[in-house]
């Protein structure tokens, strides 16, 4: 919330006679650059029809609403901008615009757009414009007359005839009269368009003389027109009733204060600015004698507000200050304003019929103050004011205080004589005053029992009732003898609870004509029926509060007591019962004080508390107060026991103190206070502040929203420039979940996220003090419309498309249904047939077909040309191809040899340790879900090498375990060496015993048909691995041998001529076959996890990057965005990923740049070499590319098609590394540090990233931050600072989610060291 400055205004007396400072009167408030004024020179002020106020200053125009300011320059305004910065006055224009006024020419202003829609550099500086409120507009300009013509938007000159004005006494009244005033005599001249609209209006001039004098200067506002003749007399001019009221010459102030700024007519009296010496006062009053209200400012402008009655002042270097004057809150009579004659506190008040004031003193006795209600301002005059004692009297001016003292507590006045009775401590306790002696006279007879009387209840004209301090409550039985009146009779009551007697009394309040409630110190509250003389004491608080049964004062609100004790405010109410229901308000809730004197009710049914700390003013229905202490012009801040009083005649409230008393007027405290309208402001969706009239249907108060699915604000305010700080508002949705008001708080912003489209009312109200208990709200239906998806016109095409697409489902499946049944017939024809055919010949002729077709199905797929449909075809023909290639029946019953695929003969370079690969191929099967492997006994040396093909050996052993397992029975697995031979003996089933020696009868081939390919493959391997090795299989009853000649070591030929391949492949069999493929021409490295792969990149070029993309399961794309992140590392590889022919189809459209092939599992693996030659044969592509290198990151480039898209890299990048450590860093601000708009960056981003620009960033700073970590020994904290990144567990998490592990680790991995305690980066 903006905070204005009060400046506090001292009363200062000059030494110059008879002039009175003023400032007091009123309460200042600055604006300035804490506010977010633009500049503290104003040189023009306006209040437009919303209530706001426009301050046109030396650098921009500003816009304030009483809690925030919006500015608007000629270098940042939208749209069209303002021609100069320096704005010397606004004005109102037609169409809720302003007209701004510049030195270089005139703009219009929309209020709804905010932006400029006008320019007239026509009119420079030097120039008059002129307008009224609803936007009739004339300029002045060297000596010519023009008026604005609202439907040609231009402004149009009219003939003056040659008449001679003075353009800085013009003005346009409300009407739209232009007023000229004859520069030669006393003519003034009325300028009149019938029509601003028309497009050739009537034009017309009256002449008429308001004045006899020539008038030298003007100043009008809000139909008022002030005026100074040649002789310097002031007067005032009602346009509207046509009367004049002179003021006063004011030569001698134009003389000594300077030139006159502006003239305002401000309550009953007049201000005048000067532009050297501030604002200057003429008190109606005092017959318009002058009075400085502030010398300290130099004034540029003054306005009016024509709503509030605020001065507004435009100074130059002050910025702008508001003058409002102070209102009072109460009239008060401080002892002071008696010479100081009366010291004692006020104990008692009245006020009788006559209009007068009587107050009892604690010593002072009792003072009159005659017609007090007729004094201005609670001065009285002193020869107006009277103290009486008993059978004395004396002008205030003559009194003095003697030894004895008079103390008066109570004043009630009777009904049965002439004057009023009254309590008083002692001799006499009873006295009355006879209006007819104007005297107090004593009781007589004895009443020496009275004594400390408080309150009296006058029964009868003969009977008395009196709450004394000690003595009880007193009967009185009175006669009159002789005039005078005396105590027949007195009768004491002294109540008791149990063994205590309560005797002292302060308060009473009586109920009907029987019963009375006495308000006991200390003893709670007594009920009395003085007819029957029963009573019952009630006692209301416990051990822990029994100070609240020290009673003060008594007040009734229907069938609810509100107590005044010396620990708060108590209220009782009785239940069925007849038992009292007690809750207290004081300190603990916010009172400054808890001894409540006095309570009193004023006509709004709020309770008025006098306190030791001041008033309190007291909502019952919702127990909200506001406590005046020193504030709101109130001089009293302690009070006193019985000083409280409601005059029946004014409704006015009394309450005395130690240094005098007030009185709260009725008037005063039913004024009208003023409610402005709330208005909707500002708009904001998402983060990105909006114009709200650009969504705002004034005709229906509609705010329309499209799609909206991120959240949104709108803020509010109520303009006041009084109280406007102090405002708390509530609002509440309509047609959401919940739709309950929000609690009351300063804070003008509404704020919703996510609503689902619909519409809804946004209802706002707000309160100006604790007292508002009913509340005006303010609507604004706000209708949110659904995203284009979820409109009509799409659910129509969803349903044209859904129908559509039934019927395309109808005819496709007829037409599988005929391909289903045409296939069965050729299949039916081709089996009669088979044996007419060579079965051994048409196999490998249809293998190299097959092979043919896909590689034509390659190709052709690179042509970008094709329609669609000519792409699901070729689909087709891939899958229904390949698929046919692995059914046996789809070669005509014969099976299919894959060892046309791998090398004939394989080299052995080096030893196998048996135990080993042994251990590894059980871990293999205890991974693919084995949890049987205890079935397999293994008798293995440790120490046992074999002079054999390591892969090869693999695949033997890990078909036989697997077989073996599938016996669920314990096998015995042995090994030998003997003469050249491995020998492993298996002791197995028959059954297990049988499969593995049958295999040998298959002539080395299997029906792909029996069982899943995987399951193919690997018996496959198995007969390939035998046949290489030339093994032998034999058996012996329940034995079975696998013979397995062992081979010449070779040396290790020189891998210079083979090319490098990098496999990431997680299973061990998969990459036993891939490198055995590849073996002849290729040298395979084998990895198994996405980080040492791109490890092993950042050290190493590899010409071929294959990587099984299978293991990822479903997320086979999202490894595929990963690469493309760091595709820099792949400029000079071929990257083939290996994965489903689904992920294939869809990722070879989207990363065409990035795949050199692709490896379709498990189909393509009979093709895996050919593949690999075909990617390396094209690598030559990459190379035509520009790298753009980021810094600090070794091998992370950006690869670029063009110039233009590597400069836009370069600078992309350098932004960056100049902002990184800002945590806002969003697309609008790089966009403006490039100097291109939002739209533009977006469109050349995508050029270079697949990545969102969000995303890229976020990998930009988590890189930068992994090279940190290497480079340098800093914290963590550190770390993340540097690259702009705040939370710590936001930065871990997105660390290990892009490099697999924490940043500790991840240091520890790649410098290949143990990170030591000085050395912690996670500190």
């Amino acid at each position: 919330m903006k905070k204005h400055f009060i400046l506090t205004l001292l009363v200062i007396f000059t030494s110059f006679p008879g002039l009175v400072q003023a400032m007091d009167e009123y309460t200042l408030l600055r604006i300035g650059y804490a506010q977010g004024l633009s500049n503290s020179a104003v040189l023009s002020l306006y209040q437009d029809n919303q209530g706001f106020m426009w301050f046109g200053t030396y650098d921009g125009l500003n816009n304030y609403d009483s809690r925030t300011m919006n500015v608007y320059r000629a270098d940042g305004a939208v749209g069209k901008q303002l021609l100069n910065n320096i704005i010397n006055d606004v004005d109102g224009a037609d169409d809720d615009c302003l007209w701004i006024s510049t030195n270089t020419g005139i703009n219009r202003f929309s209020l709804k757009k905010r932006c400029v829609t006008g320019v007239y550099e026509q009119f420079p500086d030097g120039v008059s414009l002129l307008s009224n409120r609803k936007g009739d507009t004339w300029v002045l300009d060297k000596g010519e007359i023009y008026y604005y013509n609202t439907s040609l938007h231009r402004f149009i000159k009219v003939d003056k005839k040659e008449k001679t004005f003075d353009p800085q006494l013009s003005f346009v009244d409300d009407k739209g009269y232009l007023w000229l005033f004859s520069s030669g005599d006393n003519s003034v001249y009325r300028c009149h368009i019938d029509d601003f609209k028309k497009e050739e209006p009537d034009f017309s001039t009256i002449r008429t003389n308001i004045h006899q004098k020539n008038i030298e200067y003007t100043f009008y506002q809000n139909g008022i027109l002030s005026f100074i003749d040649k002789d310097k007399d002031l007067f005032l001019f009602d346009i509207t009733r046509n009367t004049k009221v002179y003021i006063r010459n004011i030569g001698e102030l134009i003389g000594k204060y300077g030139t006159i700024k502006g003239i305002i007519s401000f309550y009953d009296d007049i201000i005048i600015a000067f532009i050297q010496n501030g604002l200057v006062k003429l008190d109606a009053a005092t017959r318009y004698s002058e009075s400085v209200v502030d010398q300290s400012i130099r004034i540029f402008s003054v306005y009016k507000d024509p709503v509030q009655d605020i001065i507004w002042v435009g100074t130059d270097g002050q910025g702008v200050m508001t003058y409002s004057k102070k209102h009072a809150l109460a009239t008060q009579l401080m002892f002071s304003q008696l010479q100081n004659k009366i010291i004692r506190q006020v104990r008692s008040i009245y006020t009788d019929d006559r209009g007068n004031l009587w107050f009892g003193t604690k010593g002072d006795g009792l003072v009159r103050v005659e017609k007090y209600a007729g004094h201005t301002s609670g001065r009285f005059s002193l020869s107006s004011v009277s103290v009486y004692f008993p059978n004395r009297k004396e002008n205030i001016l003559n009194y003095d205080r003697e030894l004895m003292e008079y103390q008066v507590f109570g004043i009630v006045p009777s009904h049965y004589m002439n004057g009023f009775w009254i309590g008083s401590a002692e001799n006499p306790g009873l006295s009355y005053y006879d209006y007819k002696q104007d005297a107090v006279v004593p009781v007589g007879g004895n009443t020496e029992i009275l004594q400390k009387v408080h309150r009296i209840y006058e029964e009868n004209d003969t009977t008395l009732w009196l709450t004394t301090s000690g003595n009880g409550l007193c009967k009185v039985d009175l006669e009159k003898n002789n005039g005078m009146i005396s105590a027949r009779n007195i009768r004491q009551f002294i109540f008791k609870d149990g063994q205590k007697e309560v005797n002292d009394f302060f308060p009473m309040s009586v109920e009907g004509d029987s019963v009375m409630w006495l308000g006991s110190r200390g003893m709670g509250l007594v009920k009395f029926n003085f007819k029957t003389e029963d009573y019952k004491v009630y006692l209301l608080g416990s051990k822990e509060n029994s100070s609240i049964n020290d009673i003060l004062s008594i007040y009734r609100k229907g069938d609810v007591f509100y107590l005044g004790t010396v620990s708060g405010l108590v209220r009782v109410e009785f239940d069925a019962e007849g038992q009292p229901v007690v809750s207290c308000i004081g300190k603990e809730q916010g009172f400054l004080n808890d001894m409540i004197h006095g309570i009193l009710e004023d006509e709004n049914g709020f309770l008025w508390l006098s306190t030791n700390k001041g008033l309190v003013k007291y909502n019952p229905e919702n127990n909200a107060f506001h406590t005046y202490y020193y504030s709101n012009g109130l001089q009293i801040g302690e009070f006193s026991d019985d000083a409280f009083y409601k005059c029946p005649y004014t409704g006015n409230l009394f309450f005395g103190g130690i240094d005098g008393l007030l009185y709260l007027e009725k008037e005063r405290m039913n004024e009208a206070e003023y409610h402005p309208d709330v208005r909707f402001r500002d708009l904001t969706l998402g983060v990105e502040p909006v114009n709200f009239y650009d969504y705002y249907d004034e005709s229906t108060n509609t705010l329309c929203l499209k799609g909206i699915s991120h959240s949104f604000s709108i803020s509010f305010v109520a303009p006041d420039f009084v109280e406007g700080d102090n405002f708390e508002y509530s609002y509440k949705l309509e047609g959401a979940d919940g739709g309950e008001w929000s609690s009351f708080t300063p804070d003008n912003v509404a704020t919703f996220n996510s609503l689902r489209y619909g519409d809804y009312t946004l209802k706002v109200r707000y309160k100006k003090d604790v007292f508002d208990t009913e509340y005006k709200f303010y609507s604004l239906n706000i209708q949110i419309q659904p995203p284009w998806y979820l409109s009509s016109w799409a659910y129509a095409t969803y349903f044209l498309a859904l129908l559509l697409l039934g019927v395309y489902a109808v005819r496709l499946a007829k037409k599988y249904y005929r391909r289903e049944k045409l296939i069965k017939e050729l299949m039916l024809h081709e089996s009669h047939n088979a044996a007419m055919n060579s079965i051994s010949g048409r196999f490998h002729e249809t293998t190299a077909s097959f092979a043919t077709i896909y590689r034509m199905c390659g190709r052709l797929r690179q042509f970008k040309s094709m329609p669609d449909e000519y792409y699901k075809m070729l689909d087709v023909i891939h899958e229904t191809v390949l698929s046919f290639a692995f059914r046996s029946e789809g070669v005509w019953g014969e099976h299919l040899a894959l060892d046309e695929y791998l090398p004939t003969e394989i080299a052995v370079y080096g030893e196998v340790r048996l135990k080993e690969l042994s251990d590894e191929i059980i871990r293999m099967l205890i991974y693919k879900g084995h949890d049987n492997v205890s079935d397999l006994k293994v008798d293995m040396d440790e120490s046992l090498m074999v002079s054999l093909p390591k892969n090869a050996l693999g695949y033997i052993l890990y078909y036989l375990y697997s077989e073996c397992l599938h016996a669920n029975e314990t096998v015995h697995i042995s090994v030998a060496e003997s003469e050249q031979v491995l020998i492993l003996k298996l002791v197995l089933p028959d059954e297990v015993a049988d499969k593995l020696v049958g295999i040998e009868k298959e002539n080395q081939a299997i029906p792909v048909s029996d069982t899943d390919f995987n399951t193919y493959l690997y018996k496959w391997l198995y007969m390939y691995a035998m046949k290489v090795m030339k093994g032998n299989c034999l058996r012996k009853e329940h034995e079975v041998y696998i013979e397995l000649p062992l081979q010449q070591e070779q040396s290790v030929p020189q891998s210079q001529n083979k090319k490098t391949v990098l496999l990431l492949e997680d299973k061990i069999e998969m990459s036993w076959l891939v490198s055995d493929i590849l073996s002849d021409g290729y040298a395979v490295h084998c990895v198994h996890t996405t980080q040492d792969a791109f490890s092993y990149l950042r050290k190493n070029t590899p010409d071929v990057f294959l990587a099984d993309t299978m293991i990822y399961l479903k997320e086979e794309n999202k490894f595929i965005e990963y690469v493309q992140a760091n595709k820099g590392l792949l400029m000079n590889t071929a990257f083939i990923p290996m994965l489903t022919w689904k992920a294939a189809f869809l990722l070879q459209k989207e990363f065409n740049k990035l795949v050199d092939g692709f490896v379709v599992m498990p189909y393509n693996i009979l093709f895996l070499k050919e593949i690999v030659n075909m990617a390396v044969s094209r690598r030559s592509t990459k190379e035509e590319a520009i790298l753009v290198n980021v810094p600090g990151q070794k091998e992370k480039d950006i690869i670029c098609d063009t110039v233009e898209q590597a400069n836009f890299a370069k600078q992309l990048l350098q932004v960056l590394d100049d902002n990184l450590d800002k945590e806002d860093l969003g697309t609008a601000f790089i966009a403006e540090q490039m100097n291109i708009s939002p739209r533009q960056y977006y469109r050349r981003f995508k050029e270079i990233s697949s990545l969102s620009s969000t995303d890229f960033i976020k990998n930009y700073r988590l890189e930068k931050a992994a090279g940190l970590l290497l480079e340098t020994d800093w914290p963590i904290q550190k770390v993340i600072s540097e690259v702009g990144i705040q939370s710590r567990s936001y930065f871990y998490k997105e660390f290990a989610s892009r490099y697999g592990v924490t940043p500790k680790a991840y240091k520890k991995a790649m410098l290949g060291k143990e990170i030591t305690g000085d050395e912690n980066i996670d500190n």
